[in-house]
C-alpha cells in the first residue's frame, strides 16, 4: 500500500482523533505518529481483497474482486466510468470488452492486483512502469510494514495499458462471461 494511500485515508477519514476507528482507539496513538499510520494502515488493510490483512475471504474470481473493490471504493467512485474512446486507450479497451470487461481504470486495477495475488503479476515496482513508485519504494514499505499487499505497481501508465492489454489478449480464452478464476490464472496463465 503506498504512503500516498495511507496518507489519502488519514487525511480523508481519519483527522478527528475522537472519531478514530475503535481497533484505533485502544492504542491511543498520537495523531500522526508513526505508530498512529501503522494503525490506520491496519485498519485499512482489513478492508482491502488483495493484502494479506484482508478480514473477509479472498476472492478467488475476478467479479468477486471487482465486488469487493466496489465496497471498498464505493460503486458511486468516478474511475469506475468506462473510458470509452479515450486517447490512448483503444487498445486496452478493445481487448477488455472482448473479454465482456468495463474499460474503467478501476477495473484495469483490479485485473491487474488479482493477477498479482494469483503469481502473475505484470508490474512490479522494481520492473519500472510506475514513474511514480519504484522498486526502492516498494522495499522501504515492506521493510517497515506499511505494505503487505502483493508487489503491483499499475497506474494505468501507457507501456502498462498495452502490456495489460497483450497479457489479456493472450489469456482470453481463460475468461468466461467477463469472468476470471484464480485457478484458471494460478494453472494456465501466460
Amino acid at each position: 500500500m503506498s504512503e500516498q494511500t495511507v496518507a489519502a485515508y488519514k487525511t480523508a477519514q481519519v483527522t478527528d482523533p475522537t472519531k478514530v476507528p475503535a481497533p484505533i482507539q485502544t492504542q491511543k496513538p498520537e495523531v500522526g505518529s508513526g505508530e498512529w499510520q501503522l494503525a490506520v494502515t491496519a485498519d485499512l488493510r482489513a478492508k482491502v481483497w488483495y493484502d494479506k490483512g484482508y478480514t473477509k475471504p479472498t476472492p478467488t474470481t475476478l467479479k468477486t474482486a471487482i465486488a469487493a473493490e466496489k465496497e471498498l471504493l464505493g460503486a458511486d467512485n468516478p474511475h469506475w466510468k468506462p473510458a470509452i474512446g479515450a486517447p490512448g486507450l483503444r487498445e486496452i479497451c478493445s481487448v477488455l470488452k472482448a473479454v465482456q470487461l468495463t474499460c474503467d481504470y478501476n477495473t484495469r486495477i483490479v485485473v491487474s492486483h488479482f493477477l498479482a495475488l494469483y503469481g502473475k503479476g505484470l508490474f512490479p515496482a522494481a520492473g519500472g512502469t510506475n514513474p511514480y513508485y519504484t522498486g526502492a519504494d516498494r522495499a522501504k514499505e515492506v521493510k517497515d510494514g506499511t505494505d503487505t499487499s502483493p508487489d503491483d505497481a499499475f497506474v494505468g501508465q501507457p507501456v502498462q495499458n498495452k502490456m495489460l492489454a497483450d497479457a489479456v489478449r493472450k489469456n482470453r480464452h481463460l475468461f468466461k462471461g467477463g469472468d476470471l478464476t484464480a485457478e484458471a490464472v494460478k494453472k494456465s496463465w501466460k
